[in-house]
């Protein structure tokens, strides 16, 4: 801690001891340190300038990046949808297809069913007329035998 205190003191009486080119030479050697050493001070900022500017273009590297896998997710995720939804919509088209021939058979089989109901009521008809003209031939031949 002494030596602190001494090194100012120490210095000055150095300095009064020197002979004026000595001084001179002495205030040259400082001046030279001074911009030695505010040199190294710019050097040192600009470093620093520099390495902060690294960071910040690493950073917006990586924001970009990030950005760009969450485009790339959010497309991925967009082209699921839409598969699904083409999917789905495929799966309905063939529904409502089996559906419409569901119908169209159960339209056909009614169709023919009423078909058949005619075609059975045509016959009875004819079954009965058929049998009232067998009752009535026996019955007036068999009067025209009697008679």
């Amino acid at each position: 801690m002494d030596e602190i205190h001494n090194e100012p003191l120490l210095e000055e009486y150095m300095w009064k001891k020197m002979d004026p080119k000595e001084r001179w030479e002495q205030e040259q050697i400082n001046d030279l340190e001074g911009f030695a050493a505010l040199e190294q001070l710019i050097l040192m900022q600009d470093e620093l300038e520099q390495s902060e500017q690294i960071d910040r273009i690493q950073r917006l590297k990586e924001e970009e990046e990030q950005t760009k896998r969450e485009q790339e997710q959010s497309q991925l995720k967009q082209w699921e949808q839409e598969q699904l939804v083409e999917q789905n919509r495929v799966d309905i088209i063939a529904h409502i297809t089996q559906i419409e021939d569901d119908i169209e058979q159960f339209n056909q089989t009614e169709a023919i069913q009423q078909m058949q109901d005619e075609i059975d009521g045509k016959e009875l008809q004819l079954r009965q007329k058929s049998q009232m003209m067998y009752n009535y031939f026996n019955t007036n031949n068999g009067n025209m035998l009697h008679s």
